[in-house]
């Protein structure tokens, strides 16, 4: 069960560079936030750290790559809908590999 200690988040909302991508606030409570991200063809989000654990909701089909530090890239694929757990704890970057725009709900827990 998460507790809310009344700390909120330690890091803010985002924080990570964008290319060819946009970042929407959806909500922040004690122990959950949300944002949309939406990243352009051949856009990207630059490698940054994951601090929290995350689900994301595809709004839209879409191809990413995934890279992580000290791994091989790996290609993502989701339909509209579907949804994916993230655990805290890595550093990535985001690069959209498809031919349209791909759409995700972020949902992070601390």
């Amino acid at each position: 069960m998460i507790t809310d200690d009344g700390k909120g988040f330690g890091t803010p909302m985002g924080g990570f560079e964008l290319h060819s991508a946009a970042f929407s606030p959806q909500f922040e409570t004690g122990v959950a936030r949300g944002y949309i991200l939406a990243i352009g063809p051949g856009g990207r989000v630059e490698k940054h750290p994951e601090d929290y654990d995350r689900l994301l909701v595809a709004l839209s089909d879409l191809s990413v790559q995934e890279v992580a530090d000290g791994k091989e890239p790996t290609d993502v694929q989701m339909k509209k809908g579907e949804v994916r757990w993230f655990a805290r704890g890595t550093t990535h970057a985001t690069i959209n590999v498809g031919n349209s725009p791909a759409a995700l709900l972020t949902l992070e827990f601390k």
